[in-house]
């Protein structure tokens, strides 16, 4: 999607300049034109660097090299400072702690203020399980993704880059919202192919997700006035079960205030201790 797009989609939406906007890029979408979607009304820009190796860009089949990670990170700093997110992944082949604390080290140096790292994780179906199962990719130990993750949150603890969720680390106040807004049972609107929605009122809500395809959705969107694949009522117990879920990831954990509001007060957050006192004893 390009700045001009963006601008029409953003000029649609009500609200105001204090409005958080995030855009999620890949480098290369982004290193000659970060001033252009700032203008747009970008305001936040989270970027898929996901590593500083060429080998394991090429691993993860990225369409980016390491320096123009690097330029991204630049452009995106001086156009939104503190208010930029990188994504790295560790565990890829032949990672080592050492060479992972190497490229959080990076980041660090270059002075990024929100940081998301993420676990490879094998899916069954992918290329990627077929040739861990077949001996032709050796990943890291559990001993040594562990080792990762404990000393790369200790690195950034260090550098007053805390963790507020399981996977994000943040200098206080550049806490990424929209995704505070998700762990905290809030409702949102999924508009675009592939993309997930919960929405409704009360204690009442509803799973919606949007068709894959980008040219199916489209279709759809033009003859039905929706792209919608999937609608699904969600009971309370689910809802509020993925509170909890995001909950049990967040370091602030559940906060009495959201429970109530995600519950509409129908299973009070005094009521679901009491419950928990009762299982325990």
């Amino acid at each position: 999607m390009r700045p001009g797009d963006v601008e029409k989609i953003i000029s649609s939406i009500s609200g105001d300049d204090s409005v958080e906007v995030t855009l999620e890029a890949n480098p290369a979408d982004i290193v000659d034109c970060a001033g252009d979607f700032k203008a747009a009304g970008v305001n936040r820009l989270s970027l898929g660097v996901q590593s500083f190796r060429d080998d394991q860009l090429r691993f993860f089949n990225r369409d980016h090299d390491a320096a123009t990670g690097i330029k991204a990170i630049e452009a995106g700093l001086k156009t939104f400072g503190s208010r930029m997110s990188v994504d790295l992944i560790f565990g890829a082949p032949g990672q080592t702690v050492e060479k992972w604390l190497e490229e959080l080290q990076t980041l660090i140096n270059i002075g990024i203020c929100h940081i998301s790292t993420y676990q490879l994780t094998v899916e069954r179906g992918t290329v990627l399980h077929r040739q861990v199962g077949r001996g032709e990719v050796e990943l890291p130990g559990e001993e040594e993704m562990a080792d990762m993750y404990i000393q790369g949150t200790n690195l950034m603890h260090s550098h007053k880059l805390d963790r507020y969720e399981i996977s994000n680390f943040a200098v206080a106040g550049a806490e990424c919202l929209h995704n505070i807004s998700y762990w905290r049972g809030d409702q949102y609107v999924g508009l675009g192919p592939g993309s997930h929605g919960r929405v409704g009122f009360g204690s009442s809500r509803e799973a919606r997700i949007n068709h894959p395809a980008p040219e199916r959705w489209m279709t759809q969107v033009e003859d039905r006035g929706q792209g919608l694949v999937k609608q699904r009522r969600l009971d309370l117990k689910e809802t509020l079960g993925e509170l909890i879920a995001t909950g049990l990831r967040r370091t602030e954990g559940v906060h009495e205030a959201d429970w109530n509001k995600v519950s509409n007060n129908i299973f009070p957050f005094s009521d679901f201790i009491s419950y928990l006192s009762e299982v325990e004893n």
